[in-house]
């Protein structure tokens, strides 16, 4: 079959592109700075190839000033929120964080003080499949590692049981039917 070129490079820098549920529209990082320090996070519509700025200047999260982790956008099951890691460049914190596909509605998942008020940073998390909760690893600074589970408004923190030897989280999934 014949293919289409989607845009000329570069492509996609330091990212895997990550298609919507209706697969309408991917969504990739680029820099957004003459530096080349901080990725942010764009939308392209397949059939027009407009380009959607989601984070960075000139959006609503502007002001969040903050960086996305490479290859860790992932679209909620519906499509309705995007969920990514801040890379800690600006911050020095890594942290889930929601957006609307828009780019409006930026917003941590959880607030700065959720584990109280102890530093800690969030890498690994997903979406459960009815896009109402996402699972994360929490590390604290004090060097406790854990596994959390919140609904995707932040509301509340549950904390999954799991042992200590576990607790080298990579590709977090959640179970088919849960």
């Amino acid at each position: 079959p014949k293919g289409r070129v989607l845009m000329n490079p570069p492509l996609f820098c330091c990212d895997v592109p990550r298609w919507s549920p209706d697969s309408r529209f991917v969504l990739y990082t680029e820099y957004d700075d003459g530096a080349r320090k901080c990725l942010q996070l764009r939308k392209m519509d397949i059939e027009s190839r407009e380009v959607t700025k989601i984070t960075g200047k000139g959006t609503p999260s502007e002001s969040q000033k903050v960086c996305v982790f490479p290859e860790s956008a992932k679209w909620s099951p519906d499509g309705s929120t995007i969920a990514f890691v801040e890379d800690g460049t600006l911050s020095g914190r890594y942290r889930v964080h929601l957006v609307s596909p828009d780019g409006s509605n930026p917003r941590p998942l959880l607030p700065d003080d959720s584990f109280n008020g102890a530093g800690w940073d969030s890498g690994e998390f997903a979406w459960s499949p009815d896009g109402k909760a996402l699972i994360f690893d929490v590390a604290m600074d004090s060097g406790s590692v854990g596994l959390f589970v919140s609904p995707a408004d932040g509301s509340e923190v549950l904390q999954v049981k799991v042992p200590t030897i576990a607790l080298a989280i990579s590709g977090l999934a959640w179970a088919p039917g849960s």
